[in-house]
C-alpha cells in the first residue's frame, strides 16, 4: 500500500472504508468545542461515501467529542484519502 495522499476528488464513492485527511470547516473562525485537538487544522480519520449505492454524495466520518470523551459523527471536509491497509488473516 502506498502512503501517498490522493486528492479527495479521486476517492471511490462506493461505500468502502477509507483513511481520510480532513480540514475543519470553521478553521478561519478559530477553534470550536468539537475541534479534533487544541491546535490542529487537519487530522486523519476513517470514513466513507456511499454515492454509488444511495445517490447521496456525502462523506460520513468518525469524529471524537472531547467534552464527553466518545466517538461521534465527524465534522469537517475531507481533502485527501488513502486506502485502508490490508489486514493479515492470523487464524
Amino acid at each position: 500500500m502506498t502512503s501517498e495522499w490522493k486528492p479527495i476528488v479521486t476517492a471511490p464513492r462506493d461505500g468502502r472504508l477509507l483513511i481520510l485527511l480532513c480540514e475543519h470547516r470553521d478553521v478561519e473562525q478559530g477553534l470550536g468545542s468539537d475541534f479534533p485537538t487544541e491546535d490542529a487544522e487537519t487530522w486523519r480519520t476513517i470514513g466513507r461515501n456511499d454515492y454509488a449505492n444511495d445517490g447521496v454524495d456525502e462523506w460520513m466520518m468518525a469524529g471524537w467529542c472531547w467534552n464527553d470523551d466518545h466517538f461521534t459523527k465527524g465534522d469537517g471536509q475531507p481533502t485527501h484519502w488513502q486506502p485502508m491497509p490490508k489486514m493479515e488473516n492470523r487464524t
